[in-house]
This record gives structure tokens, sequence and C-alpha cells, in this order.
């Protein structure tokens, strides 16, 4: 359940993402990682269980396991290569009532967070400076700058410190349900957690 990787370890839980990660001897995240299902009103955190390391290597491992929360259950895959970058892949089954939401917590210290860089569809309009203060959403993706991306969708969001952070990218927002009401992505401040 840790994998460590060039000037990192990870612990790692059920769903395959991490309980917590040491970047130059400090603890990056405040709690686990935690995914959550909202059906009928109610969330429920989801639950996992690793199965097994399909490969592991001294520059890649694989984890695979199952997963369930409220209506929905699947399978995850969390591919590692020896950086630090984890490619996590989500599947879900057909869920026999509505679902409202799946939501990615990932819980930072917010001490070791006070900068962020958010990046779009452009070159030199993209965000790089301090996370905004205040309490609650401080920040959502619609406030990054874009000039064709539909939608608040973010590609590369990166908050941390001058030495370490923790980074979210992916291609696009293929897959993903979106509702032009709700932001895609967001950091939400709750006292001395910052959580993306």
């Amino acid at each position: 359940k840790r994998v460590s990787t060039v000037l990192r370890t990870h612990a790692v839980n059920g769903l395959g993402l991490w309980d917590q990660v040491e970047s130059e001897g400090l603890p990056l995240l405040k709690g686990p990682m935690r995914l959550e299902v909202t059906a009928a009103g109610q969330s429920r955190v989801a639950l996992g269980v690793l199965t097994d390391w399909s490969e592991r290597r001294d520059t890649r491992a694989v984890a695979r396991g199952t997963w369930e929360g409220g209506p929905l259950r699947g399978a995850w895959t969390a591919s590692w290569d020896y950086d630090g970058l984890m490619e996590w892949t989500l599947e879900m089954a057909p869920a026999a009532q509505p679902v409202d939401a799946v939501t990615l917590t990932i819980p930072l210290d917010n001490a070791l967070c006070p900068l962020m860089h958010a990046c779009t569809d452009g070159i030199r309009i993209n965000y790089a400076g301090a996370v905004p203060a205040g309490e609650g959403r401080v920040w959502d993706g619609s406030k990054a700058a874009r000039n064709s991306i539909i939608g608040s969708f973010v590609p590369y969001l990166w908050v941390g410190e001058e030495g370490r952070g923790l980074c979210f990218a992916a291609e696009n927002d293929r897959g993903w349900v979106t509702d032009p009401q709700v932001p895609c992505q967001e950091l939400v401040r709750r006292g001395d957690t910052l959580e993306l």
C-alpha cells in the first residue's frame, strides 16, 4: 500500500487514491483523497478494494481494484510512473437510479499550498500566482482564461509552493457529464485545509 517515486512516498488506499503523499519530508495532504457519490439527495463516500498489482517494476507500477458508492460500482486502475505521475481511471457500471454527482476531493494542507497555476488552451493568458484568500470556494474553473474551450473544464491545475505541490491534468473532459452551472474543478478552503 506504499509507492515510492522520485523524492516522494505515497500511501495508497482501496480506491487507488492517496491517503498521503510526502515530499521533502512533509505530508502534503490533510486527509485521504476521497470519491463521493451523490444520489437521491444523499452523499456517500465510495469504498474500494485494491485487488492486485498487475505490474511492479523500478520505473512503473499498475494497481487495480473495485469500488462502490451509493448506487454506483465499478473498477479502477492506477498506473504509476517513476516521477510520481499517477494516471487514475475510474470505470462505472450503469446505475439503476439517477446519480446527481461523482466528486473527487483532494484535501491539501493549506499552509503548504499558497500558490496555483491553471492552464487552458492559450499562452500568456494562464494565471500563475497566489491562491485567492478567503473561506469556502475561492476559485473555480470558470475563472480560468480560455480561448476556445467550452465550459469550465481546466486541463491542467497545479497547487502548492516553490518546493512541492500537486497537479491535476487531463487531456480533455471526454467521459465527463458536465453541467454549465457547476464548475468542473474548484478550490475550497475550510480552515487549514484547501480542497481541490
